[in-house]
């Protein structure tokens, strides 16, 4: 469960260990995009990371939109400019795209290669709290999410 800003609210023992041990994490670092820019194991683990990190900038750009005035949100953009040039850069380019149900390709380090599919369902009105559901896109994936499930 992910709010608008796409800071990690809650999630499964499953989920959790899917890029990282996300327990590990501060509580503040438990934000996707932060994560996308600053953390190597996410970084790692997420095959199509350009192409991954230019989506998940440009849904939060027009996430922001609703917020442009609160201090979370800037705060948060600071936060990355100062921490990722890579971020500086994607974030410059100004793009703007709504949520959408896509397939991701995971590497899980104990696993290997995840191909999920990733379905949102808002929790109220849209936009807001977001369940993302990952089901398994194939057999291989199936398999790996059980083995990983089965390693907790």
């Amino acid at each position: 469960v992910q709010n608008q800003r796409f800071d990690v609210l809650a999630y499964n023992a499953v989920y959790g260990r899917l890029l990282d041990d996300m327990d590990m994490l501060p509580l503040e670092d438990r934000n996707t995009l932060w994560l996308m820019f600053t953390h190597a194991e996410w970084r790692r683990g997420l095959v199509e990371w350009e192409q991954t990190a230019h989506r998940l900038v440009a849904q939060y750009r027009l996430a922001m939109a609703d917020h442009v005035g609160e201090p979370a949100w800037r705060a948060l953009i600071a936060r990355l400019s100062e921490a990722s040039p890579e971020f500086v850069r994607v974030w410059a380019e100004h793009e703007v795209l709504g949520p959408e149900n896509q397939t991701k390709l995971i590497m899980n380090r104990s696993v290997g290669l995840l191909r999920l599919d990733a379905t949102n369902y808002w929790l109220g009105p849209r936009p807001g709290l977001r369940l993302t559901v990952y089901t398994p896109a194939d057999g291989d994936a199936r398999d790996g999410l059980e083995k990983l499930a089965a390693d907790l």
